[in-house]
């Protein structure tokens, strides 16, 4: 206050106590309205976990580094320790696949080179599909052979060559894969083949097939059980998204 009655401006008293502008006008305001001069309390949020939890927790993150998978929970001396870096493959290898299944098996996996086209799938419907229907004896009658609409699965071509063979389709809905049990199979392959990587197109396909033949009989019993529910689902959700 004393700066204020020697007739220094609020901006020249901040740059001498190195305060904000505003800061020194309001202090002055409030002086000259209340005669007092004030601090303003600031407001501290309470912890929600006591010394003891915030310790412990600090003592979890140092031990284990929990690793997310966007994130890795360290402390800034730690950023290039070992432990805190998660090696990431630039061009992972990739390769397309395909493979049936049944309530009471499932087919061996089939890889091919470059994109599945029309002839290609016919070529595969030929060669395995059919063979693994017959092996399993499955009834003409009672048999119906579910497939997304994939181009190459309606195409004119491939819809002949299922009539040939008396392979009844499910009708389905337009860009849901919903309704497919083997999709959950997929997607429990891919979630374990993201544990351990492979680095080369042949340890890929050894580990794909190695995965595959890891499902149990119950396993994809159980999912092809499902299916009633998964139908009910999309015409509830008239082709939405559902819990499958």
């Amino acid at each position: 206050m004393n700066l204020s009655a020697q007739g220094n401006s609020g901006c020249k008293i901040a740059k001498t106590l190195e305060l904000l502008c505003y800061t020194v006008r309001d202090i002055i305001k409030y002086h000259k309205e209340t005669g007092l001069i004030a601090v303003k309390q600031c407001f501290k949020r309470n912890s929600a976990i006591t010394d003891a939890e915030l310790r412990i927790l600090e003592h979890l993150v140092k031990k284990t580094h929990r690793i997310h998978r966007s994130r890795v929970i360290r402390i800034k001396s730690e950023a290039y320790n070992i432990d805190c870096l998660r090696t990431k493959v630039k061009f992972p290898a990739s390769i397309m696949v395909w493979s049936s299944m049944s309530s009471s098996s499932v087919d061996r996996l089939y890889f091919a080179d470059g994109i599945i086209n029309a002839y290609k799938y016919i070529e595969i419907l030929e060669q395995h599909l059919l063979s693994t229907i017959e092996s399993l004896e499955l009834d003409g009658k009672k048999r119906v052979f579910q497939q997304d609409s994939a181009p190459c699965h309606s195409a004119r071509k491939v819809k002949v060559c299922m009539t040939e063979n008396n392979l009844k389709t499910l009708p389905w809905v337009s860009s849901s894969p919903d309704l497919s049990p083997i999709e959950t199979l997929w997607s429990r392959m891919k979630k374990k083949l993201r544990e351990h990587p492979a680095q080369t197109l042949n340890d890929l396909k050894h580990r794909l097939q190695e995965i595959w033949d890891l499902c149990a009989l119950d396993e994809y019993k159980a999912l092809v059980d499902t299916m009633p529910s998964r139908i009910e689902a999309v015409l509830k959700h008239k082709g939405g998204a559902t819990q499958w």
